[in-house]
């Protein structure tokens, strides 16, 4: 049965999973950045490996879909910045 948002377990499990994976990611960044992770990687799990690959790919994703967003918003502030407070009526902006 599908979590309802006025369910209060499934809430708290939302929220407790949220934080297992903020965790999750903070000990994968540290340990890149203190340069063991390949010490590291290999004394995981396979499941736990191929969770943190499929999270880096999402992040990757989330970070190119973010980049896009980012060069259309700039892209429509330049293209609106270039019409005249008329042309702006017209088009109801």
């Amino acid at each position: 049965m599908p979590c309802r948002s006025d369910d209060d377990d499934c809430s708290d499990a939302y929220r407790s999973a949220d934080r297992a994976t903020k965790a999750a990611c903070d000990i994968v960044r540290v340990v890149r950045d203190r340069g063991v992770w390949r010490d590291v990687v290999n004394g995981l799990s396979k499941s736990t490996q191929k969770w943190i690959e499929q999270h880096d790919k999402a992040d990757a994703d989330r970070l190119e879909r973010e980049a896009e967003e980012a060069k259309a918003k700039a892209l429509k502030k330049r293209a609106l910045g270039k019409l005249t407070n008329k042309e702006r009526a017209a088009l109801g902006l």
